[in-house]
C-alpha cells in the first residue's frame, strides 16, 4: 500500500529519517507521510551527566540509557569525545541520535531509521561474532 493510500486511509504512516550521526555534527533528513522534506544540523556534543537548563531545571535534552545519564548540549568543555571508534556503537551515540529525532517534533510518531554507522566497523563485530559462535559450535561438538 502507497503511503498515500494509507493516508487517505487514516492510518499512521512512518517518518523516513536519515541522520548522519558523525563525531562533528549530526546531520538529519526526514520525509513525513505527506512527502515533505526538512533538514536540520546540530553539533555532536554530548556530556555524561544531566546538566541544567537556563531556568534551573533539568534540561529537556538530558537521557538515560544502560543505567547512564546523558545530556545534548551545543557545546561543553566536558563533551565526550564523538572521534572515538567506540563512540559509533555506543550509549551516547544513541542519546545523539534519539535527540535528534525529538528536536525535529514528530512526537510519538513510528519512524524508519537509517544511519551513517561506519561499514568497517559493522562488519567486523558481525565478523568476529559469526567466527566466535562457529569456534564454540565446533568446541560443542567435541565435548
Amino acid at each position: 500500500m502507497s503511503d498515500k493510500k494509507a493516508l487517505e486511509q487514516g492510518k499512521v504512516v512512518p517518518f523516513l529519517f536519515a541522520i548522519d550521526d558523525g563525531s562533528g555534527n549530526m546531520e538529519i533528513h526526514f520525509e513525513d507521510a505527506k512527502g515533505n522534506v526538512f533538514e536540520s544540523k546540530s553539533a555532536s556534543c554530548v556530556v555524561e551527566a544531566v546538566l541544567a537548563d537556563l531556568a534551573g531545571g533539568i534540561s529537556n535534552n538530558a537521557w538515560e540509557t544502560e543505567g547512564k545519564q546523558y545530556t545534548v548540549a551545543k557545546s561543553h568543555t566536558d563533551a565526550m569525545d564523538t572521534c572515538s571508534a567506540k563512540y559509533q556503537l555506543s550509549p551516547a551515540n544513541r542519546v545523539l541520535v534519539h535527540n535528534a529525532i525529538a528536536e525535529t517534533g514528530v512526537g510519538s510518531q513510528p519512524v524508519y531509521l537509517g544511519v551513517t554507522l561506519p561499514t568497517e566497523q559493522f562488519y567486523t563485530v558481525v565478523l568476529a561474532l559469526s567466527l566466535t559462535m562457529s569456534v564454540l559450535s565446533r568446541r560443542k561438538r567435541t565435548f
